[in-house]
């Protein structure tokens, strides 16, 4: 699936604010219920402890491990706030 276009993303124009929100909305909704956080703790939990350890979500020591990550093109940010509630609680 190769689409190359030098137009701007929808979101990257100028928009109404409510219009923007509710949107976002719709990308955390999306994310949530098409698996998008779930995917990405399972890749958070390979990338902190080896990707041999995939299966076992849930035996990782978190307080002994330091992970930076930076998500780029976020949009609503609730996947990565989804990840540090996931991990404040461990």
């Amino acid at each position: 699936m190769r689409r190359v276009t030098d137009r701007p993303e929808f979101l990257d124009g100028p928009l109404d604010h409510a219009l923007l929100q509710g949107n976002m909305r719709d990308l955390a909704r999306i994310n949530r219920l098409l698996g998008g956080v779930a995917l990405s703790r399972r890749a958070l939990v390979a990338l902190a402890t080896g990707f041999h350890a995939l299966p076992r979500v849930g035996r990782v020591d978190w307080r002994s491990k330091t992970l930076r990550m930076l998500d780029v093109g976020t949009g609503a940010a609730d996947i990565p706030d989804a990840l540090l509630a996931w991990t404040s609680k461990r």
